[in-house]
Protein backbone atom coordinates (compact mmCIF):
# COMPACT_ATOMS: atom_id res chain seq x y z
CA UNK A 1 0.00 0.00 0.00
CA UNK A 2 1.43 3.52 -1.20
CA UNK A 3 2.31 6.08 1.88
CA UNK A 4 -0.54 8.10 0.19
CA UNK A 5 -3.29 5.93 0.35
CA UNK A 6 -2.06 5.14 3.99
CA UNK A 7 -2.35 8.23 5.20
CA UNK A 8 -6.13 9.43 3.37
CA UNK A 9 -7.23 5.92 4.99
CA UNK A 10 -6.20 7.09 8.38
CA UNK A 11 -7.27 10.46 7.82
CA UNK A 12 -10.70 9.13 6.49
CA UNK A 13 -10.72 7.18 10.40
CA UNK A 14 -9.24 10.34 12.03
CA UNK A 15 -12.42 12.44 10.35
CA UNK A 16 -15.22 9.76 11.24
CA UNK A 17 -14.05 9.54 15.09
CA UNK A 18 -14.38 12.58 15.34
CA UNK A 19 -17.58 13.20 13.39
CA UNK A 20 -19.61 10.47 14.39
CA UNK A 21 -17.75 9.66 17.83
CA UNK A 22 -17.09 12.85 19.13
CA UNK A 23 -13.30 11.53 19.58
CA UNK A 24 -10.15 13.16 19.91
CA UNK A 25 -8.83 13.72 16.00
CA UNK A 26 -5.56 12.51 16.97
CA UNK A 27 -6.89 8.78 17.21
CA UNK A 28 -8.55 6.50 15.07
CA UNK A 29 -11.02 3.91 15.67
CA UNK A 30 -9.16 1.15 16.10
CA UNK A 31 -6.81 3.07 18.62
CA UNK A 32 -10.32 4.15 20.59
CA UNK A 33 -11.88 0.47 20.24
CA UNK A 34 -8.73 -1.20 21.78
CA UNK A 35 -8.41 1.65 24.45
CA UNK A 36 -12.50 1.38 25.46
CA UNK A 37 -12.20 -2.72 25.71
CA UNK A 38 -9.19 -2.11 28.01
CA UNK A 39 -11.41 0.19 30.20
CA UNK A 40 -14.27 -2.01 30.07
CA UNK A 41 -16.44 0.60 28.57
CA UNK A 42 -19.46 -0.37 26.17
CA UNK A 43 -17.24 0.52 22.79
CA UNK A 44 -15.36 -1.69 23.24
CA UNK A 45 -17.35 -4.23 21.59
CA UNK A 46 -15.70 -2.98 18.66
CA UNK A 47 -12.38 -4.02 19.04
CA UNK A 48 -12.77 -7.82 17.66
CA UNK A 49 -15.30 -6.75 14.90
CA UNK A 50 -12.29 -4.27 13.93
CA UNK A 51 -9.80 -7.00 14.28
CA UNK A 52 -11.50 -9.12 12.26
CA UNK A 53 -12.09 -6.78 9.37
CA UNK A 54 -8.23 -5.72 9.12
CA UNK A 55 -7.26 -9.21 9.75
CA UNK A 56 -5.42 -9.62 6.29
CA UNK A 57 -2.80 -6.77 7.61
CA UNK A 58 -2.08 -9.14 10.41
CA UNK A 59 -3.06 -9.75 14.07
CA UNK A 60 -4.07 -7.11 16.72
CA UNK A 61 -4.68 -4.29 14.53
CA UNK A 62 -6.21 -2.12 17.12
CA UNK A 63 -3.88 -2.83 20.02
CA UNK A 64 -0.78 -1.74 17.11
CA UNK A 65 -2.58 0.97 16.31
CA UNK A 66 -3.20 2.15 19.98
CA UNK A 67 0.35 1.37 20.55
CA UNK A 68 1.74 2.93 17.80
CA UNK A 69 -0.87 6.45 18.43
CA UNK A 70 0.95 6.22 22.58
CA UNK A 71 4.59 5.87 20.94
CA UNK A 72 3.94 9.14 18.38
CA UNK A 73 2.67 10.99 21.00
CA UNK A 74 5.34 10.35 24.37
CA UNK A 75 8.13 10.95 21.45
CA UNK A 76 6.53 14.22 20.71
CA UNK A 77 6.48 13.31 16.71
CA UNK A 78 5.03 15.93 14.71
CA UNK A 79 3.20 15.56 11.33
CA UNK A 80 4.90 15.83 8.41
CA UNK A 81 4.13 18.62 6.02
CA UNK A 82 5.87 19.21 2.87
CA UNK A 83 6.60 23.03 2.38
CA UNK A 84 5.68 24.36 -1.04
CA UNK A 85 7.97 25.63 -3.00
Amino acid sequence: MSDYLLRVMIAIDQFFNVAVCNGNPDETMSSVAWRMECDGHFWGFMRPVIDTLFRYWGPDHCQHAYESELSQRVAGVAPRVKKLQ
